[in-house]
């Protein structure tokens, strides 16, 4: 359980409906407390983590307008103080295929999640974000890649 402190989550997707899904459902777990940001550009993204406070956590789609996913995960691994920011792509490309995406384009995510194609099952992804988060913030192993 997270206590006393807002979580502030990026989420970067420009699929209205899915940022809305995953933003609902993130909210229905009740130990965190949330402030959500939702930008649907990649360049939009890009010059919010660099000019404004950090976030606590990034959910970040792959399939950008103005930048990709890939671009913006370099942008926040070269950035001293985002190098260590928690960054969860969550994608509509199957698992093998954004992982190879980010592995090729040389930098890492902390975790990955798919896109559920069935409405209710944003809330079992939403339930994996938060446990992710979880073992980042309590020091669990940190994965180079998912």
């Amino acid at each position: 359980m997270i206590q006393t402190k807002v979580v502030n989550v990026l989420i970067v997707e420009d699929n209205r409906i899915d940022a809305r899904l995953i933003s609902h459902a993130l909210k229905q777990i009740k130990d965190w407390e949330l402030s959500l940001l939702v930008i649907e550009d990649g360049e939009e993204a890009i010059t919010h983590l660099l000019n404004e406070p950090a976030p606590d956590l990034v959910i970040l789609d792959l399939n950008l307008p103005g930048r990709d996913g890939t671009e913006i995960l370099r942008a926040i691994r070269k950035a001293d103080r985002h190098k260590d920011l928690p960054v969860f792509v969550l994608s509509s490309a199957p698992h093998f295929m954004g992982e190879d995406q980010i592995r090729k384009a040389r930098t890492r995510a902390d975790a990955y999640f798919a896109k559920p194609f069935e409405v209710g099952t944003f809330f079992d992804v939403a339930r994996g974000i938060y446990k992710r988060f979880l073992e980042i913030k309590m020091g669990s192993h940190r994965s180079p890649q998912s």
